[in-house]
């Protein structure tokens, strides 16, 4: 099986840092309010007026305040992203692609401390908070779908069906993964508790 090795990315220019830095204040910030708060009672005003930045500013990074402090699924899904279209899927097809979640999640997700405190700061404010919980299932219905696809342009033989069955166990077994990590408050492995969750999958259903 052959595997596409991944180049680094190039470094980004000055006014790429910028951008990254006034995206990452916006998110910490509406984080904080939203902790502090709630949701509803948040407005887009307060976020971007403690980022610093303009209203229209805030809507040049993110549609709405709930997308704000679920930015790093959008990051993660782009991640993924990358890593399913390098997969060579049509040999194993979910396995492939649980793979390349599993070389996702060891990085960009559980690289740092300050990763690890965030993710769970978010999957707890969900666990939380009916809107944003809400609004992170409809960002599910567009990443899974958008996998589905992603799986269609891997595989074109495979019928659509299929490709959303595994795009939907796939992304399934990723969330509850992550559910049980922040659980923990990030005191478990993620990648040990992913492979946990696979193999559970592999013992309910027939793969």
């Amino acid at each position: 099986m052959s595997r596409t090795v991944a180049q680094a990315p190039p470094a980004p220019d000055l006014r790429e840092r910028r951008r990254l830095a006034t995206r990452q204040e916006i998110y910490d910030v509406a984080l904080g309010l939203f902790e502090s708060q709630g949701v509803a009672a948040t407005t887009v005003d307060e976020i971007a007026q403690a980022a610093g930045v303009s209203p229209r500013t805030f809507f040049r990074y993110f549609a709405c305040k709930e997308e704000a402090v679920l930015a790093p699924a959008r990051d993660l899904d782009e991640a993924l992203a990358v890593r399913v279209l390098e997969a060579d899927t049509e040999v194993e097809l979910l396995p492939e692609i649980e793979r390349a979640f599993g070389e996702v999640i060891v990085g960009p997700v559980a690289s740092t401390p300050d990763a690890v405190d965030h993710m769970v700061r978010i999957r707890r404010l969900m666990a939380a908070e009916p809107g944003l919980r809400a609004a992170a299932l409809a960002m599910d219905g567009e990443i899974t779908a958008r996998l589905a696809s992603r799986v269609a342009e891997r595989v074109p033989s495979l019928d659509p069906t299929t490709a959303r069955l595994v795009a939907e166990v796939a992304q399934a077994t990723l969330r509850v993964a992550f559910d049980e990590w922040a659980d923990s408050g990030g005191e478990v492995d993620l990648a040990d508790t992913y492979r946990r969750v696979r193999a559970t999958l592999r013992r309910v259903v027939v793969v």
